[in-house]
Formats: C-alpha cells, structure tokens, sequence
C-alpha cells in the first residue's frame, strides 16, 4: 500500500538505476558471499521484508518488478533462508536476459549471473542438487551452446551425483557433446572412448533393474555415434573391452556388444573378436552367432568353414526373412568366388524372394554370374550369354536406382562382347527375337541384340 504513496516517476527512476547496476551487484563476491550472517537485527527484518516485497511481484507474474526487492533480499540475507530466492532469482534472471541480452556483454554478465544461481542451490540444497543441475544443462544448451567444456562439466558434476539414475537423455547429450569437443579437437580419441564407457556403464547398471525403450534406443543411439565416428578404431575398441571382457567372459550383453561393435567396425580379425563369437556362440547359439562365426572365418580366407556357418545362420528358424535375404546374398557371392555359378544363382534369385530390398545387389550379382560363365558352341552360342548378363544389369538399376553408375558400367563393357551382325545372320538369328541361352547348368530366354 505504501507504493502507491511514492510519486511514480521518483520511482521509475530509482528503479532504472537499480537495474543498471543490479548485473555487476549480482555478479559481485561481496553478493553472493555475503550471504550468511546478518550485520544487526534490522538487516534480518529487512530481509524479510524483501522476501515478502519481491514475492508477492513473482506471485502476479511481474518478475521485472520483483527485481529491486529481490536484489535486496540476494545481498542481505543468509544463504539457506528460503530455496525459493534462487528458484524464482533464475525466473528473474532469464527474463532480464530477455530483455537485455542483445548487447553481448550484458548478456554475458547475466548468463553468468544464472551459472551462479544454480551454483548456489547445488551447493545449500543437497537434496534437490540433482535437479538444479539437471536444468543448468538445460540452461547450457540454451545461453552457451558454444561452451561445450562447460557443458561436459557440468554433466559428469551432475552424473556423479545421481549414479545410475541419471536421465538418458543427458547420457546421451554427454556423448554427443564430447565428439563435439573432439570435432573441434579440444579433446583426444581417448577422452571419446573415456565418456563411452563411461555413460555405457551407467547404461549397463541401469538394465539389471529396468529396460525402457528409451533406454535401448539410447544406448543404440550412444553406439552408432562411436561406429559413425574416427575414434572407433580396432585398436580404441580392443583396448576399450580386452579387459572388460577378460573380466566379464559369461555377461553374454557384454560379449554381444562387443561382437557387434568389431563387426561394425571391421575388426573381425583381431583376437578379441574370436574370443567373443566363439564364447558368445557358446553360451547362446543363434543365427546371430552362426553369422558372426561365418563373418570371422571368412575374414581368415576360411572359405569352407564360413560357407558352413552362413548356412547355419540362413536354415536357422529364429532368422527373420530379412536376415535370410541379405544371408542368401553374401552366399551367392561366396558361391561366385569359388566359381560354384549354379549355386550362386540359386542364392541370389532365393535371397530377392525372402528380402525384397536386397533386389537391386541380387540382379547385379546374377548379371555378374552369367558374365563369369564360359560358353562352349559357334560364335552366337558362346556369346549369347552377355545378353543376359545385360539383362540382368538393367533389372538391378530398375530395382535399386543405387546400382545405376555400376551397372551402366557394366553394361558398356559387356555390350561390346555382344556377336555381329552378320554372324547372327549365317544362324539365321535376327535383332529382337527371342533366344534361349544353356550355359554351365543355367537357362534363360532373351532378346537377341547385335554389334553392327
């Protein structure tokens, strides 16, 4: 009731100087640890009074208004009297950046201003630590996107405190935010693999009591970062999980990340990954594993060995028609390499049945196979068989517009294997007839197409 007492202008202009010098106030050591004791009884009234005054401000919503009473009640009274001074001062605060942050150097001292806010409530109130830090990350990411080392500090601060009930949304702003740091090379390879197993740890220990889809697309998430990255190396993820599983070699969880991660990665000839399939083969056999076995054996130029796996992996009845597509065609292609045409066929026109994706890579294999054959009979008969490898070389850019630069490459080179003219005409063999091609155990009708 008293305001309305005091002339508004006198007032406009106390107000405006209160603003003016209320950044370099707060920002003061003299503000912040002045807090604490009071210097007589009247300074404990006047903090309440200030308290009450700035309150009943915030409580209508008019938080610029509550700045003066505010500022006061931040200078004199004892830290701990009342959480809410430093919850509604961040209030305050952000909307003073609001309106004054477009000049970058107020903006910095208010910034600054709600950092120590935070700071303040972090250190008087334990309990409510984890939360006041949580949303100082919040705030990070909003007034100091460039202060990624700030950020990351403030995250490992954070996590520290909640162990393994930290928010997997900040697990992974952790990660993202270190190959930031590593991007802009103010961090090493190591400190990536560091916060990697770091924050995968806190994942682990969170799965032995819960198993949220948050947290596995997180995790999923965390991984494909690291494998999308230069730091995972073979020799960062060997030295990263050599003793993590020399310590753990039946945490089948364990030895299945770690299986993915080289595989991933192209490290399937390292001893690591031999340990890890064949331990994780044994504790649970799958397709999966029956894959990965193949992968390690054919990596070593096994080829019998990982013929049977593969095989193993496509006739199990848990791999989905999927897997088996894509199965068939490394099949189809392990078959052309050791010059088996009839079964690589087979494996290709199998793996476009079960995966329709995998078409466009199907066809070109085919293509591939009958390009490969030799042909025995005239000169029509032993060339016949470029024609359907063309024809196949176009079914893959019609199914898959990925495979069009190689295929048409393909196409140039075999087109000019095509017979001439005047040999298909002494066959009586016309442009654009249908023709029959017989050739190492396959068949195929096509079109007859000649070099003029």
């Amino acid at each position: 009731m008293q305001l309305n007492l005091i002339n508004i202008n006198d007032l406009m202009k106390k107000m405006r100087v209160i603003w003016l010098f209320m950044g370099c106030l707060l920002l003061s050591t003299g503000i912040l640890m002045g807090q604490g004791r009071h210097k007589s009884p009247e300074d404990s009234l006047e903090c309440l009074r200030r308290l009450s005054f700035y309150k009943e401000n915030v409580k209508a919503g008019d938080f610029m208004g509550a700045i003066p009473s505010w500022r006061k009640a931040m200078a004199i009274c004892p830290v701990g009297i009342n959480q809410n001074l430093y919850v509604d001062g961040i209030q305050i605060v952000k909307r003073m950046i609001d309106a004054e942050g477009r000049v970058p150097a107020r903006r910095s001292e208010l910034v600054d201003t709600l950092m120590m806010l935070y700071d303040i409530r972090v250190d008087n109130y334990p309990r409510y630590a984890s939360t006041a830090l949580q949303n100082k990350i919040n705030e990070i990411l909003q007034y100091l996107p460039t202060r990624k080392d700030f950020l990351d500090g403030t995250i490992r601060d954070w996590l520290g405190r909640v162990n393994n009930e930290a928010a997997a949304s900040i697990l992974l702003i952790h990660m993202q935010n270190t190959m930031e740091l590593y991007a802009e090379k103010v961090v090493d390879a190591d400190a990536v693999m560091d916060t990697y197993s770091y924050v995968m740890g806190i994942i682990e220990e969170q799965e032995k009591t819960k198993n949220s889809e948050q947290l596995q697309a997180t995790k999923q998430m965390i991984e494909d970062i690291l494998i999308a990255s230069d730091v995972a190396t073979c020799e960062n993820l060997i030295a990263l999980f050599t003793p993590r599983f020399a310590a753990n070699p039946n945490d089948s969880d364990l030895v299945g990340k770690i299986v993915g991660m080289l595989s991933n990665s192209g490290c399937e000839t390292s001893e690591l990954f031999l340990q890890a399939v064949t331990a994780l083969n044994e504790m649970m056999p799958s397709y999966k594993t029956a894959y990965y076995l193949y992968r390690l054996h054919s990596s070593r130029d096994e080829m019998d060995q990982a013929i049977a796996f593969l095989q193993e992996a496509i006739d199990s009845e848990d791999a989905p028609d999927l897997d088996k597509g894509s199965y068939l065609l490394e099949m189809g292609i392990l078959m052309l390499k050791t010059n088996n045409q009839t079964r690589a066929a087979n494996a290709a026109r199998q793996a476009m049945e079960k995966n329709p994706a995998v078409r466009g890579r199907a066809n070109m294999l085919l293509g591939s196979i009958w390009a490969s054959l030799k042909c025995d009979g005239n000169e029509i008969e032993k060339r016949a068989q470029f024609w359907v490898a063309v024809d196949y070389f176009n079914k893959a850019k019609a199914a898959d517009p990925l495979t069009a630069e190689e295929a048409d490459k393909y196409i140039r080179t075999y087109r000019d294997y095509f017979p001439m003219q005047e040999d298909a005409f002494m066959y009586d063999i016309m442009d654009g007839s249908s023709y029959t091609v017989s050739c190492g155990g396959l068949r195929e009708t096509t079109t007859v197409r000649t070099k003029k």
